[in-house]
């Protein structure tokens, strides 16, 4: 284990990857491989964007790129959809996008009445005192997305 764990995830990829390959026939090989990849490292970037224990990552608007990078996650469930070539995969991962959307229009809400409250966009100035009151909230809203 690496330094505070940050590679911890990394090596748990690596070892998942290593392991088998598991791609179907009708599927576009090299695409879903790759989108999972994209995937891993968008939600990479939003740990590194909060910057409680990593500041080398933080600016002015970290929130909003939080935000950007939670969007961006649904473009993933959809690729990956479509590349699978299959109607079941198609609507699973309609299914999967729709409930991400969902679930982001509420943490947006969320984060934009934190943004009002503490009148800054960056994640380090809202971990002072009263971000022990957001933090149960934000904490099930980071793991129903």
């Amino acid at each position: 284990v690496s330094f505070m764990g940050l590679l911890q995830p990394i090596f748990d990829g690596v070892k998942l990857i290593k392991k088998e390959q598991l791609v179907s026939v009708h599927s576009t090989g090299s695409f879903f491989i790759v989108i999972p990849g994209i995937t891993f490292l968008v939600m990479y970037l939003e740990w590194f964007v909060i910057g409680y224990f990593y500041e080398f990552f933080t600016f002015c608007y970290s929130i909003l790129m939080f935000l950007c990078l939670m969007g961006f996650s649904v473009y993933s469930f959809l690729l990956s959809g479509v590349v699978s070539k299959s109607k079941y995969g198609l609507l699973g991962a309609v299914r999967a996008s729709n409930q991400s959307v969902s679930y982001e229009i509420i943490f947006s809400l969320y984060m934009l009445c934190i943004i009002v409250f503490w009148g800054s966009y960056m994640f380090v100035s809202c971990f002072g005192f009263l971000f022990v009151l957001f933090f149960l909230p934000f904490f099930v809203m980071i793991l129903a997305e």
